[in-house]
């Protein structure tokens, strides 16, 4: 029978040997890796998703632009032309039939699509914008417009202004009132090449006439208005001159007041019809053309262009607050120009002159 002994004193104790740790995975191994490599590219993945959708969205964008400049250069080439028509139609009729041949065809195509939109990774070479032709203007209006005259006259009241009219390219009509007891008068457009300074050679006040005619020192660059015969009820007419209500808030009227005596403030246009002729001594031409203070002395033309009347002076009804227009006949005009020795032209361009 075996009998356990104790070991000697001093000999170390036998201990069993550790055990080796296992080995650990590699770190691209491990699920969290794979898991952020996944969600980096779902997220890669949206944002190129929404790139292409906002990609996409811009060239329709971009398209839609194009279609919209494509639209409104159609509707801009539409007005000029019904301009220009419109403006035929105020030319003398002996002359539409020469004017048709000058007028630009009328656009009647439009690109089915719109030119396609660049790539934003494109860069478009710049290209040069179109060349816009302007309009003709209307050679009728372009010529009442030269022929008419703002006058500043210095009376002993003070400044008085006024509208007037070329008869000759040395000599203006306008109304008596406007001139008064001025010495000093002076007058402007856009073909005198700055202020001219004017001598009144007659006026006439009597037998209810209200005529002015000043003289030039140096003929103007004009072509002189035409008289014709009195107007008939219902017949178009124009006012042309520089109405107060209009001119006050010109900017180049504001300057010319303020010492820039180069700047010609902007001739008014309005149109009307005759309401009727007043049979009294002179006749008066009640017209529906709107004019106010600073159209007198202006002339009121006919749709060929050529002087009817002068405008004169308004009415107003307090109870109904209709305004009446009223100008002296041109016939009238004209035996004062006879009286006075001044040249003028009538309708058939035939030269009336009182030596």
């Amino acid at each position: 029978m075996s009998e356990e002994r104790p070991a000697p004193s001093g000999a170390p104790a036998t201990e069993p040997a550790p055990q080796a740790d296992a080995p650990r995975p590699a770190w691209y191994a491990t699920p969290w890796f794979w898991a952020a490599l996944v969600l980096i590219a779902l997220l890669g993945l949206l944002a190129w998703h929404m790139w292409r959708q906002w990609q996409e969205a811009e060239l329709e964008k971009q398209a839609a632009q194009a279609t919209l400049r494509v639209l409104e250069e159609q509707e801009r080439l539409l007005v000029q032309q019904r301009e220009q028509w419109l403006a035929l139609l105020r030319e003398d009729p002996c002359l539409v039939k020469e004017r048709l041949s000058t007028l630009p065809a009328a656009p009647t195509d439009m690109p089915a699509t719109p030119p396609p939109a660049a790539s934003p990774e494109a860069t478009p070479a710049p290209q040069a914008a179109p060349a816009v032709t302007p309009a003709p203007a209307s050679t009728q209006a372009q010529r009442l417009e030269d022929a008419t005259v703002l006058i500043l006259a210095r009376q002993s009241g003070g400044l008085a202004l006024g509208s007037g009219f070329f008869i000759s390219p040395s000599h203006v009509l306008t109304n008596a009132h406007v001139i008064g007891d001025a010495r000093d008068v002076f007058l402007i457009n856009g073909k005198t090449g700055g202020i001219r300074r004017a001598r009144p050679l007659r006026l006439a006040v009597d037998k209810g006439r209200d005529f002015a005619l000043l003289s030039l020192d140096k003929p103007a660059a004009v072509q002189a208005l035409r008289f014709a015969p009195d107007p008939q009820r219902t017949e178009r007419v124009s006012a042309w001159g520089f109405p107060g209500a209009v001119s006050g808030d010109d900017p180049k009227f504001r300057a010319l007041l303020a010492g820039k005596s180069q700047t010609a403030p902007e001739v008014v246009y309005s149109d009307g019809v005759v309401n009727v002729v007043l049979d009294r001594t002179p006749r008066l031409i009640v017209h529906s053309a709107t004019v106010s203070q600073g159209n007198s002395g202006g002339p009121l033309v006919n749709a060929a262009g050529h002087v009817v009347g002068i405008n004169t002076f308004i009415k107003l009804d307090e109870e109904s607050y209709r305004q009446s227009s009223l100008a002296i006949v041109a016939s009238s005009a004209m035996d004062f120009l006879r009286e006075a020795g001044a040249p003028f032209a009538v309708a058939d361009d035939t030269a009336k002159s009182a030596r």
